[in-house]
């Protein structure tokens, strides 16, 4: 049974390798499991591990930074900035815009992805708390598509 989960977990692996990482080899060239472990191991930028970058305290020029360079020296070339409760740095200021711009040009010539995780905390589309607290009369709304 071990034995079987095993090569069901190598199935996965393998199976797991994306197609264009895969095609960055011509067609015939890849003919190893040593080449597509290579591939999984090494994966291409947009198919590499994206954590969740959390901000959530009052955000300083060397935490972009450093926090940049370490997640690029494991290997991470891609992160998801995603504002959290607790973030004392205001949500969409001319601050919040100017640490954004920090973030992207360090990831840059880091060679690395930022990602837009889209909202402020959850759920998606009241803006840290300024719809509901600018329009009140859009608390529990929605749309109902009628055919």
């Amino acid at each position: 049974m071990k034995h079987a989960f095993l090569i069901g977990v190598w199935g996965c692996v393998v199976g797991l390798v994306p197609a264009s990482a895969a095609a960055a080899f011509s067609e015939g060239e890849l003919r190893s499991s040593d080449q597509v472990l290579a591939i999984f191991e090494q994966p291409p930028r947009e198919f590499s591990t994206a954590p969740l970058w959390v901000w959530n305290d009052m955000l300083s020029d060397e935490q972009i930074k450093s926090t940049l360079e370490d997640l690029a020296s494991q290997g991470v070339k891609q992160v998801f900035v995603h504002p959290r409760p607790g973030l004392m740095t205001p949500y969409l200021s001319p601050e919040w815009f100017r640490l954004w711009r920090l973030a992207l040009d360090t990831a840059e010539r880091l060679d690395m992805n930022v990602w837009i995780y889209d909202e402020n905390s959850y759920p998606s589309g009241f803006a840290g708390g300024w719809v509901p607290e600018e329009m009140p009369e859009s608390r529990g709304r929605g749309l109902k598509w009628i055919e």
